[in-house]
């Protein structure tokens, strides 16, 4: 049996790159994905930068939603994303991926999974000299 979720590894693997194409973006993660399935696979957090600007597509997101021509027209590429919701517009902001092997412990509560990932994800910014934390106003910006 795995570790309990208070016991979990607090190694991971801290990748930054430069700005990339949403191509190689989700070419990146799918890649992670498929080694998070290997056993000795060690956690990833990776920071993202877009560029060119990019609409990134939920799972199951219908692209006729997205105009495509005005995106072609403007240089916005256009990418579907492993994980699910809607459309995000990438344009100067700063993204990350979490990938974890199967394995992971984790808590089975949702809100002990975000507040443990939001945590690592805090302690990484840290170590890169940035302080952040987690809101308490979910409406709040």
């Amino acid at each position: 049996m795995g570790l309990s979720a208070s016991e979990a590894p607090r190694l991971l693997r801290l990748v930054r790159l430069p700005p990339m194409s949403s191509y190689s973006q989700m070419a990146l993660d799918h890649a992670l994905l498929l080694c998070a399935r290997e056993d000795g696979f060690l956690p990833v957090l990776r920071f993202q930068r877009w560029e060119p600007p990019a609409v990134s597509l939920g799972r199951f997101q219908d692209i006729s939603e997205l105009d495509l021509e005005e995106c072609a027209r403007w240089g916005i590429e256009v990418v579907r994303r492993p994980t699910g919701g809607k459309a995000l517009l990438h344009l100067n902001d700063f993204t990350y991926s979490v990938i974890l092997p199967p394995s992971y412990p984790l808590p089975p509560d949702l809100m002990a999974r975000y507040r443990r990932i939001s945590g690592g994800i805090i302690r990484a910014l840290g170590k890169l000299g940035l302080e952040a934390r987690v809101g308490d106003d979910p409406g709040g910006a």
